[in-house]
């Protein structure tokens, strides 16, 4: 296609990347306008494209539009897709296929649709997965950082005011001492014998201590605790499982964490990744068991092992809940028949509130921030997390929502039609110690911490609602 004039002239102007290989763009964010640069009035010169017949797709300051018909790229929109993760994650393939993006942005070039791909990595820790890919139409405008999430003006709780006060002072029990006992035991733990600390599910010994530890906390707390054990790559591991059986019965309400670290070998004290989760998990159970909470519907806290090797302890769990391979003393009764409804399982009711790195708050961001990951349709789940933190936290934490989910455990139950939702602290791509043997406590703010345990506790009575 041949550019209009005023559209060349800002191109050259604020420097558009136009190749073979790439989709042309247009930087619109200090471009000169009456009304600004806004979705509702865009820049003159982005209009007089649009005006052409070409079709557009905003990605932060960044406009595409329609190749150049000499161009080797498709001029239909329906070619390109969208999705999330880092470069790290790419494969050979999705790099070739890169036509735009910045950051964990990626906008690809896809004529064959996701089906042509011959892999997507959408299993695995957060920097080597993806979220799903998402087929662009003309007019899509992706934004670079995460909105506040909104929450509903017509929310009510459903609870009686004792009930109220029965989920304050449950939520109230969660301190930043108690959080911070708990990681600081979690990223002290060793095999017998050994000085170097890790709960890598690569080293059976190390696995061995972490499960024990779990499962000794959990049954001190007086739950009832199961190993949901399992195999990979012929080490065996498991899954540990603390349960409250619900007066009503009905599907379960997950709160998950993996309890694994990394690296694989040598010291892995796994702090942020993710002693902070299993900590706030440890915490909430403790809280839970102290307040003397009747749950209306079977309540489950589970450790998750091997995430690091791609979410298998969550996979087996979800598929063991599908199965009946669960023990029994820790398996809802009704939940195989729910499960194997199918893609009808998500309105069976069964919710997960996953942790994973809740700890590190970026240098510079002022206001601690967690982001609730999950598809839209787990607004159920989102909702009363959100709603959760306005009351125990106001307005010290700032809650946000990505849509684009990927890379822990919450996609084994999400890929199978199940409402979860993954708490993680915002910015978690720059946090520098990731997978390191520098991932240390000093690292995790445990008012942070605390903040976003709160959160995920109030939800977790509101969803399990009291008998």
């Amino acid at each position: 296609m041949s550019l209009p004039y005023s559209v060349m002239y800002v191109s050259l102007l604020l420097g558009v990347l136009v190749d073979a290989a790439k989709l042309p763009s247009i930087v619109v964010s200090n471009v000169s306008h009456p009304h600004g640069t806004s979705l509702a009035s865009l820049s003159a010169a982005v209009k007089e494209v649009e005006e052409k017949g070409n079709w557009w797709v905003k990605l932060g300051d960044n406009v595409y539009y329609t190749p150049a018909a000499a161009d080797s790229l498709s001029k239909n929109v329906a070619d390109y897709y969208h999705a999330m993760g880092l470069h790290s994650a790419l494969t050979d393939d999705l790099k070739q296929r890169r036509v735009g993006g910045t950051g964990k942005h990626h906008i690809f070039h896809i004529p064959g649709g996701p089906q042509a791909l011959p892999s997507i990595p959408s299993h695995g820790d957060r920097r080597h997965a993806i979220s799903a890919l998402t087929q662009l139409k003309a007019g899509t405008v992706l934004t670079l950082s995460f909105p506040t999430y909104v929450k509903s003006i017509s929310y009510v709780s459903s609870f009686t005011e004792k009930q109220q006060s029965k989920e304050k002072s449950t939520v109230s029990v969660i301190t930043e001492d108690l959080v911070m006992s708990y990681l600081r035991a979690l990223t002290s733990l060793r095999s017998s014998g050994s000085d170097v600390t890790t709960r890598s599910a690569s080293d059976p010994a190390a696995s061995v201590v972490a499960s024990k530890y779990l499962k000794t906390q959990f049954q001190g707390m007086g739950y009832t605790v199961c190993e949901h054990r399992f195999e990979y790559d012929g080490v065996p591991l498991s899954n540990i499982i603390a349960y409250v059986p619900g007066a009503k019965g009905g599907p379960p309400v997950v709160v998950g964490a993996h309890y694994d670290s990394r690296p694989f070998t040598g010291l892995a004290p796994g702090a942020e990744d993710n002693g902070s989760g299993v900590a706030a998990l440890l915490a909430m159970a403790h809280a839970f068991k102290a307040q003397k909470v009747s749950p209306a519907r079977p309540v489950m806290f589970v450790g998750f092992e091997a995430e690091e090797q791609g979410c298998i302890g969550s996979e087996r769990f979800v598929e063991g809940l599908t199965s009946g391979d669960i023990p029994a003393e820790c398996r809802p009764q009704e939940t195989t028949s729910s499960f194997l409804q199918g893609r009808h399982a998500r309105a069976a009711g069964t919710s997960a509130i996953i942790m994973d790195e809740i700890g590190w708050l970026k240098p510079g961001t002022g206001t601690p921030m967690v982001n609730l990951e999950s598809h839209d349709w787990t607004k159920e789940v989102m909702e009363h997390l959100a709603q959760s933190s306005a009351t125990h936290n106001g307005n010290k934490l700032r809650v946000e929502h990505s849509s684009n989910p990927f890379g822990s455990d919450h996609m084994s139950f999400l890929n199978r039609g199940l409402q979860a939702v993954l708490t993680i602290n915002s910015f978690d791509e720059d946090y520098p110690n990731y997978h390191q043997s520098t991932d240390t406590i000093s690292n995790v703010n445990g008012t942070m911490l605390m903040m976003i345990a709160k959160m995920n506790m109030g939800a977790l009575v509101r969803l399990a609602g009291m008998a």
